[in-house]
């Protein structure tokens, strides 16, 4: 009787370790690299760079100010996403198509996201609509009027930029993460990795 549990226990304890043998893991991780080290082969992979970052505020008001920052990027940052990779869309497609397909893709495009996001755009306050500029300036390296410029004619980028001295913004101010207003922005997104 003992050999007959033993038996029953050791084919359970066999089943448990062969259904070990079939994990399911993501693709991701199945790509292993290995290298060689004093003749044992040491297998690694690589892992996305992690941001870790915490600010010591001297008073609530630096705090405050900071979470607050912190709330307007993570309400825009889709958005953020979004124009970043129209942008290298439209660069790309302006590389490879002729003047005439890219206007017309540029165009289609306009209406597309014009027709998906211009209510959701306009319900940003002015101080998050300034804060996805800059971001967009931080990230191209040139400031928004030029990005308008490019894009369309000279009288759009006239005209954004009267809308734009109407709400107190120069879309020709190029983002500089020295400048003290531009100070919280930049630890925010230090913090989110950017």
């Amino acid at each position: 009787m003992k050999k007959a549990i033993y038996t029953i226990l050791m084919l359970i304890f066999v089943q448990t370790i062969l259904a070990q043998n079939k994990s399911e893991y993501p693709e991701s991780f199945k790509q292993l690299y290995s290298t060689i080290f004093n003749g044992d082969t040491i297998a690694f992979m690589e892992l996305p760079n992690v941001s870790v970052v915490r600010y010591k505020f001297n008073n609530t008001r630096d705090q405050s100010l900071y979470e607050n920052t912190k709330r307007k990027v993570e309400k825009i940052k889709p958005y953020y996403d979004i124009a970043l990779k129209v942008i290298s869309d439209l660069e790309e497609k302006e590389n490879e198509a002729s003047k005439r397909d890219f206007n017309k893709y540029k165009r289609t495009t306009k209406k597309e996201l014009m027709n998906k996001f211009e209510k959701e755009l306009r319900d940003l306050t002015m101080s998050e609509g300034k804060i996805l500029v800059k971001m967009i300036n931080r990230n191209t390296g040139s400031n928004f009027n030029d990005l308008i410029k490019e894009y369309n004619n000279p009288i759009k980028v006239w005209g954004y930029n009267i809308v734009a001295n109407k709400y107190g913004y120069d879309l020709k101010e190029v983002y500089d993460p020295k400048l003290e207003e531009n100070k919280y922005i930049e630890m925010v997104l230090k913090a989110k990795g950017y």
